[in-house]
Formats: structure tokens, C-alpha cells, sequence
């Protein structure tokens, strides 16, 4: 399973970004160059950390969706004759 790491994310892409772009505009001359490639790096890093929380939350709708079914399939066998519809409004 691919591991997401929320803290190497956040340290080494959006903050090195940020840090370097502050930067380059402190020292003289300002180094536009410097500022621009950093701006992207601390963008790109943004993105990384909102599609991870996004993934986050689809693991966690599908988890749930998963026990909903399980919950579902064990009221099933221990009542036979109640059809699907109605054990869904019992597991809500």
C-alpha cells in the first residue's frame, strides 16, 4: 500500500518553499530567479498536501461504506426474511 507522508511533505516541499522564497528577496541583490523556482516548489508542495488530504478522506467514506455493507450482510444472515431496503433503514 503506498504510505503518504503528511510530515515530509510538509517539511521538505511547502516550508523549504516558503523559507527559500523569503529569502531570496532579503538578500542583495534580490534573486527573482530563486524566488520563482521556490514559489513553485511551496505551490507544488500545497497541491501534494491537499491531494493527500484528500485521499485521507476517500480511505476514510470507503472504510465506512465497507462496515455499512459488513453490518449490513451480518443482519442479513442472522434475519433472513427482511430484504435488502429494509436493512439498510436499520443499519441508518
Amino acid at each position: 500500500m503506498l504510505q503518504l507522508y503528511l510530515s515530509l511533505y510538509l517539511s521538505l516541499h511547502y516550508f523549504t518553499g516558503v523559507i527559500w522564497s523569503r529569502w531570496s528577496l532579503v538578500i542583495i541583490p534580490k534573486n527573482w530567479f530563486l524566488f520563482c523556482c521556490n514559489c513553485f516548489l511551496g505551490a507544488s508542495g500545497a497541491t501534494q498536501l491537499f491531494r493527500i488530504w484528500m485521499y485521507q478522506q476517500e480511505v476514510k467514506k470507503q472504510q465506512e461504506a465497507e462496515a455499512v455493507e459488513l453490518k449490513i450482510k451480518q443482519l442479513a444472515e442472522a434475519h433472513p426474511l427482511l430484504d435488502y431496503l429494509e436493512l439498510a433503514t436499520l443499519t441508518n
